[in-house]
């Protein structure tokens, strides 16, 4: 009986999981898509586009990105290098605005790397969604 109750629970679960939006953001008219995301060797290389419906109060796109490195034996991240953070300003019209960034990192046999990105929306110096996104380790 109490395998039953904690499948049905599983279910359920699953359910309600599956019921809701893929992400906070997505609920809130800002979404991201994944263009790219894979390994040339030991080679990161990761394409994200984010958008800002035309419903939403967002008149600015940012995208923070850095590298960052995990020995072979290790547990830890930690970051190894950052970019300049792209921006894109524009007017709130109604129409949906994006903002495509790409990032490579030349890594070795000896670690493993991945790339981090945090994408947010704004309005004038309101934050209205974060999110950070990694790429896959290679």
């Amino acid at each position: 009986m109490r395998v039953r109750l904690t499948c049905l629970s599983v279910l359920l679960v699953l359910g309600a999981v599956i019921a809701l939006p893929a992400s906070v953001a997505a609920a809130d008219n800002y979404t991201y898509k994944v263009v790219y995301n894979y390994c040339h060797g030991a080679d990161p290389h990761f394409k994200l586009k984010s958008f800002a419906a035309g419903a939403s109060n967002a008149n600015k796109l940012t995208t923070e990105t850095w590298v960052e490195k995990r020995p072979g034996g290790s547990h830890t991240w930690t970051k190894v290098y950052s970019w300049s953070t792209a921006r894109y300003k524009f007017q709130i019209n109604g129409d949906k605005h994006w903002l495509t960034s790409w990032r490579t990192w030349n890594g070795d046999r000896f670690n493993w790397y991945r790339i981090g990105f945090r994408l947010r929306a704004w309005h004038n110096t309101t934050l209205l969604s974060s999110q950070v996104v990694y790429s896959r380790k290679c």
